[in-house]
């Protein structure tokens, strides 16, 4: 549970489903899978990266298993590059379950914006979100990275 007051992404009565992601914004650059309290961040990182002049897709993929391969490989084939967004390690979770997806789907450039495979502390979310790279700067900076490696293929 998060430790202060979360951001609302989705109103009141929305239907979501076990096993499929939701589009929460549309681009064709890049696309942020994210989950949790990085789906606000990529939402801000997305709306910062569109005024430098990126188009940026965000998707949530609430659930990790079932993940949404269909999602996540129509989105790599859209946009040609993915960075992962979540606030845990960066081993055996949502990044791991995109990478299967995309090396079996469709290759394309990826990143992540997680924690590195160290352990966690105890803090306040705002310190622990600094302290371990989970806000939008940091989905900025992997997003302008990852559009790079796929325009420099």
């Amino acid at each position: 549970m998060g430790r202060k007051q979360l951001a609302r992404v989705y109103e009141d009565g929305s239907d979501l489903v076990i096993g499929k992601a939701v589009t929460l914004r549309e681009g064709t650059d890049a696309v942020v899978f994210a989950a949790g309290i990085m789906l606000h961040e990529a939402m801000q990182a997305a709306l910062s990266l569109e005024k430098q002049g990126l188009s940026v897709a965000v998707v949530d993929c609430f659930t990790i298993k079932p993940l949404d391969w269909e999602a996540v490989i129509d989105w790599a084939k859209k946009t040609g590059a993915a960075v992962v967004a979540e606030n845990a390690n960066r081993h055996g979770g949502l990044y791991t379950a995109v990478l299967e997806a995309l090396a079996e789907g469709c290759p394309v450039p990826a990143a992540c914006v997680a924690v590195e495979d160290e352990f966690g502390e105890v803090g306040t979310q705002g310190y622990l979100q600094k302290r371990f790279g989970l806000t939008a700067a940091h989905i900025e900076e992997q997003v302008k990275a990852i559009v790079a490696r796929k325009r420099a293929k």
